[in-house]
């Protein structure tokens, strides 16, 4: 297949730097909004953050986009209806939302001021005008090739309006949102941007391969986009004839690495890391000398055994009720965000295990702790 799909977790955070600072083609396309641990920790190791701003707030319950998100509350800044480029500030927020300003770069100016090291691009208002002559090629052979993958349009007003695609020369008229026009045009279907978000820049570095750092959502949907890729991304390479062959997407899994807190927190942080450690440390040598052990002894042993593993428990639970920042639920809202961050003037940081450790064993320390909170 020239455009492979690779869904994976066993890479590392600090696997995954290395790739990026090696030069590889590593990205990660979180929406315009009120940032959750995951996005502000992986901004923070300086991965490229190519920001989908094309949202609105009425259906983006994964950053709450019209909001601001500060001490667990959300306070309301504009238009929940319009698209982030469009919709203005209406209701001051410190000296980042601004009235008359739009609400995407008032997150976005936030999110700058919270971490030194962001290495961001709002798709629309600054990747896509950058690469202006190109996108515009590759619109127009799949919009001739593929109509029926343009299904929305933007309106000047910054609502969107569900239209058929019928010909090129209907393209030409109205215009590509973000290519040849910021405020209105065909928006982007979403397989071309998941190709043209990896194709340029893979073609720019001179790679084969993609790394993609996904969120809660894309590693489950794009499975099932693999033909359609498969199809287009030879459409693709007709108009990008420096493309390789074959591309590899690796989407990486990285949304359940959550253990990242403000500065402040990190004692409560280290000890949650250091409980649960040690909570399968327990349980794994129990299961090891229980599997072991001579029958005549069992019996004594798995008394032994069910008192140690309850007292670790019981630790790890108590440690879970100190650092409560990991367990957030994105949709609702009361997340730690920049924000947050903003309003003490502190950092975020990473545990080192949740760096070095695969994101597969991550995401069993955060099912196994999600357990225990109940």
């Amino acid at each position: 297949m020239p455009f492979l799909i690779r869904v994976r977790n066993d890479l590392s955070l600090a696997n995954i730097v290395s790739l990026s600072n090696a030069g590889r083609c590593v990205m990660k396309t979180p929406h315009v909004g009120n940032w959750y641990a995951n996005n502000l920790a992986i901004a923070s190791l300086g991965i490229r953050m190519k920001v989908c701003d094309h949202t609105r707030g009425e259906r983006d319950k994964n950053f709450h986009p019209h909001t601001v998100i500060r001490n667990g509350t959300q306070t309301i800044v504009g238009s929940s209806s319009l698209l982030m480029t469009h919709a203005a500030v209406e209701h001051a927020m410190d000296d980042v939302m601004i009235p008359g300003e739009r609400i995407g770069e008032g997150h976005m100016r936030a999110l700058q001021k919270a971490i030194p090291e962001l290495n961001a691009e709002q798709l629309n208002a600054e990747f896509l005008p950058r690469n202006a002559e190109r996108a515009l090629r590759i619109v127009r052979y799949f919009a001739e090739h593929f109509p029926m993958l343009f299904e929305r349009r933007v309106l000047s007003s910054g609502n969107t309006m569900q239209e058929s695609l019928r010909s090129v020369q209907q393209l030409d008229r109205n215009g590509v949102y973000g290519v040849t026009s910021l405020a209105e045009g065909w928006l982007m279907p979403n397989a071309l941007n998941i190709l043209m978000d990896g194709a340029i820049d893979a073609a720019t570095m001179g790679e084969c391969e993609v790394f993609a750092l996904s969120g809660p959502d894309m590693f489950r949907y794009i499975p099932d986009m693999q033909a359609q890729l498969h199809e287009l991304y030879d459409g693709l390479r007709s108009v990008m004839p420096e493309l390789p062959e074959t591309m590899t997407y690796h989407v990486v899994r990285v949304a359940e690495m959550r253990f990242a807190v403000p500065e402040r927190r990190r004692r409560t942080l280290d000890t949650l890391i250091d409980q649960y450690c040690r909570y399968e440390s327990i349980r794994g040598s129990w299961n090891m000398q229980l599997r072991d052990a001579r029958a005549q002894e069992k019996a004594e042993m798995i008394l032994a055994a069910n008192t140690e593993r309850a007292a670790a428990t019981q630790q790890l639970r108590n440690a879970i009720g100190e650092c409560s920042e990991p367990f957030y639920a994105i949709a609702e809202g009361t997340y730690l965000s920049q924000y947050d961050l903003l309003s003490r003037d502190e950092r975020i940081v990473i545990h080192p295990w949740a760096m070095e450790t695969s994101l597969a064993d991550v995401e069993t320390a955060v099912r196994v702790m999600m357990k225990l909170r109940g």
